[in-house]
């Protein structure tokens, strides 16, 4: 029997007390409200004999009762793995019900071949055959997929950072290039995966000498022309270098490791046909919906001053990003409007949850953190949003610049129009004709400032004008 497991669940552990007579909690965080309960005798002896070393584990089930075996969702007979070269394998079960099943993205399966978690990334579809619990077959999920934990990569965008111990520069966007050898990506695939997790970590393998010492050290060009996931920049290392990885779960330190450059060890009796528990291999496709609930937005390159992120008159006092090695020269969404403003570039995203987007969205319960970037830069078929005065009035100017106190006496460089020339209507991308002209347009040259510097050294002096 294949046991599908709940995401979540409610648990408390109970023991016997021998005075009382009554099995109580001993949980540190008791289920709400605290359960406590007497034993039914039977042929007037307890029905539970204490053992200190194997506590009763209770768990609340659907309809509210302590029952032993609630966290198991739902049950299979029998199970299809599907496994491709530099692919993420799955596991497909097909559940049979008499009554609807309620499932939850992250329920899961412990394959006792590979001792790894399958956990289920999309609600399932149902096919009705019958009235609720008139038949045992009533409610049928067909070729359910729970994916390997590997499915996490496919949810993290590669982006262009570094690790902090890089000195190298970086963009945090998700077009870019950069030369080096497989250190070099796996220092970025790491770098991508500290953004959100704290247990996945990607090395080399340990070779002195060899093919694979080699392909480790040869340098290449990697160009990303479009917005890829980490899992899509892994098999990089299969396209540039020829190389795969193996995947580890260490218990001790409870990391997810791929050694890139490592060989698998034997598979042990993995066969199929009579007389073997495995029958049949099949391949299969997972499709998952492309679903997202952070998303990074950028705008073109067009009028965009150099560094403009950098500019502190604009900015009122603040670097916008604290790293000078960050080089990102395309339109942002609003600093304000990020989740965490914290002058960091890798944060310039936005949250299903936004007060821009949907208060009560509650899709990161459902999915968790999957990643999305998209230019609008006039390619494909979306629009070019780039900073413009085009058809832009005085009123406008007046506005911003009061909604963003950037006129001041530390920064008089954002004084508003004045009302009187420049009336509220009056528009700002057009030359404004003067009614007289009183300049004579002869320009006096004696006004020309000149001043002599001194350089270091035996160097001359020279004017400089």
């Amino acid at each position: 029997m294949i046991k599908i497991f709940k995401k979540t669940y409610q648990s408390s552990t109970f023991d016997l007390n021998e005075v009382s007579g009554q099995v109580e909690e001993t949980t540190l965080t008791p289920l709400s409200p605290s359960a406590a309960f007497e034993l039914e005798p039977i042929e007037g002896d307890a029905s539970y004999i204490k053992d200190s070393a194997n506590p009763i584990v209770f768990y609340i089930d659907e309809s509210g009762y302590l029952v032993t075996a609630s966290n198991v969702r739902a049950a299979a007979t029998k199970l299809q793995y599907s496994g491709t070269f530099m692919d993420i394998p799955s596991l497909s079960v097909t559940v049979k019900s008499p009554a609807l099943i309620q499932w939850e993205i992250g329920d899961y399966i412990v394959w006792d071949y590979d001792g790894q978690t399958y956990t289920l990334r999309n609600i399932p579809q149902v096919k009705k055959q019958a009235r609720t619990n008139t038949y045992g077959e009533a409610f049928v999920y067909e070729n359910m997929q729970f994916v390997s934990v590997l499915s996490e990569l496919k949810n993290l965008e590669f982006l262009d950072v570094v690790l902090s111990s890089t000195p190298s520069h970086f963009t945090t966007l998700p077009i870019f290039s950069f030369f080096g050898n497989c250190y070099a990506l796996i220092d970025r695939i790491n770098a991508n995966l500290s953004r959100l997790y704290a247990n996945w970590e990607v090395k080399a393998a340990n070779v002195e000498s060899g093919d694979i010492y080699d392909a480790l050290y040869t340098e290449r060009e990697v160009k990303i022309d479009s917005p890829i996931k980490v899992w899509d920049a892994i098999a990089l290392f299969y396209s540039k270098w020829g190389l795969g990885f193996v995947y580890s779960y260490n218990e001790l330190t409870n990391k997810h490791n791929l050694t890139v450059g490592a060989t698998g060890g034997e598979t042990g009796n993995f066969e199929y046909g009579q007389g073997s528990g495995l029958r049949m291999i099949t391949t299969s496709i997972a499709k998952e919906d492309n679903i997202v609930t952070r998303l990074r937005a950028y705008g073109s390159t067009r009028n965009m001053p150099s560094r403009y992120y950098n500019n502190k008159v604009i900015l009122i006092d603040r670097l916008l990003f604290t790293d000078p090695l960050v080089y990102l020269p395309n339109l942002m969404i609003p600093y304000w409007k990020w989740d965490v403003t914290n002058g960091d570039p890798r944060d310039a995203y936005i949250d299903c949850d936004n007060p821009d987007v949907d208060d009560y969205d509650t899709s990161f319960e459902k999915y968790g953190i999957r990643e999305a970037s998209i230019f609008f830069d006039g390619t494909g078929e979306l629009e070019e949003i780039y900073p413009t005065i085009e058809r832009i009035t005085a009123k406008e100017v007046r506005d911003a610049i009061a909604a963003l106190q950037y006129e001041s006496a530390e920064y008089p460089l954002y004084h508003s129009p004045s009302a009187v020339i420049y009336p509220d209507t009056e528009r700002l991308d057009l030359v404004k004709v003067g009614d007289t002209l009183d300049d004579s347009g002869i320009v006096i040259t004696t006004d020309i400032y000149k001043e002599t510097v001194s350089f270091a050294g035996e160097t001359a002096n020279y004017p400089t004008t």
